[in-house]
């Protein structure tokens, strides 16, 4: 039994390296005119923060950890968070040995005139096995799962702040493109004005 703890925590690391690769690719971009952000992070977890500061950068974003002067920038807050934990299997000794643990992030997205836009939580889980007698080594299996939590959740609040971002870029758009059309029109009216007063 004692032989097999290595090769769990093994796996376990590994499958928390691979998984960091594949949930990069489905990351949203971001608007080209969004290049700053206030990064506001409640309460210290310094796996998350670089986490999420490396992702902005990716995006070639420029974080600020305060607000600076003269320059008007978004907002990204992030509450503490809080992990759960369900018992999905017991041993034969009836102590856990398949639980699935859940972390929860409260995030606000605040415009620039001060205004929260989004309020969310972001979610995710995983299940994973742990060793029922052995306490030190189930910590160990826990916090190697929660930092790879850690790091899904991050790409999940870097993916719900580009939607917010795409999404107010395309009704600024829209915006945009109906006045344009607005204008176009006046013109034609005004032309047809000058040509019933020519004849």
């Amino acid at each position: 039994m004692t032989h097999c703890i290595p090769k769990k925590l093994f796996l376990l690391c590994l499958l928390t390296f691979i998984g960091c690769g594949f949930h990069l690719r489905g990351n949203i971009d971001l608007p080209a005119n969004v290049k700053n952000i206030l990064l506001d992070i409640q309460g210290r977890d310094n796996i998350l923060e670089q986490r999420l500061e490396y992702l902005l950068k990716l995006k070639h974003i420029k974080v600020y950890n305060t607000s600076p002067e003269n320059i008007n920038l978004y907002t990204l807050r992030i509450h503490s968070h809080s992990f759960n934990e369900q018992v999905l299997a017991y041993s034969q000794s009836n102590l856990p040995e398949r639980i699935r643990i859940i972390i929860s992030i409260p995030i606000e997205i605040i415009n620039m005139e001060g205004k929260v836009i989004i309020a969310t939580t972001a979610t995710t889980s995983s299940q994973i096995s742990i060793t029922p007698n052995n306490p030190v080594i189930q910590n160990q299996e826990k916090n190697i799962a929660k930092d790879d939590l850690r790091k899904k959740a991050a790409n999940q609040i870097i993916n719900i702040f580009a939607k917010s971002m795409n999404k107010k870029n395309i009704k600024g758009n829209k915006g945009n493109k109906g006045n344009k059309g607005n204008k176009g029109n006046k013109g034609n009216k005004d032309n047809e004005r000058n040509k019933l007063n020519e004849n």
